[in-house]
């Protein structure tokens, strides 16, 4: 069975014959469907490390700011199945900032 990348996709074989899963983080799609890398058009290129992290806290208070508190919640573990032709795409990974479109 062909193995891809793993930093970008895994072909697994499951123990049914019926699909194969192939899974592929939130980074990696987000990367391949945008190519370039990134999901902002804001560029942060040569921030160190703290100013990145400066930068993200400061991003996070103005969604905040723009959209209430309580509707927006950082670092959020995500996975989803999608079943189509006999496959399964399994997407996880984890995101920055989601908004709660329901909430408030």
């Amino acid at each position: 069975m062909p193995h891809l990348d793993p930093s970008e996709s895994t072909l697994h074989e499951p123990a049914s014959p019926v699909s194969a899963v192939v899974r592929i983080s939130v980074r990696g799609l987000a990367e391949f469907v945008h190519r370039t890398g990134g999901l902002s058009p804001l560029v942060f290129s040569g921030l160190a490390a703290a100013d990145g992290t400066r930068t993200h806290r400061l991003f996070f208070k103005e969604l905040e700011a723009r959209h209430g508190s309580g509707r927006v919640t950082s670092e959020v573990t995500v996975r989803t199945d999608h079943v189509s032709g006999g496959m399964t795409l399994r997407i996880s990974g984890r995101v920055d900032a989601l908004l709660d479109e329901e909430a408030g």
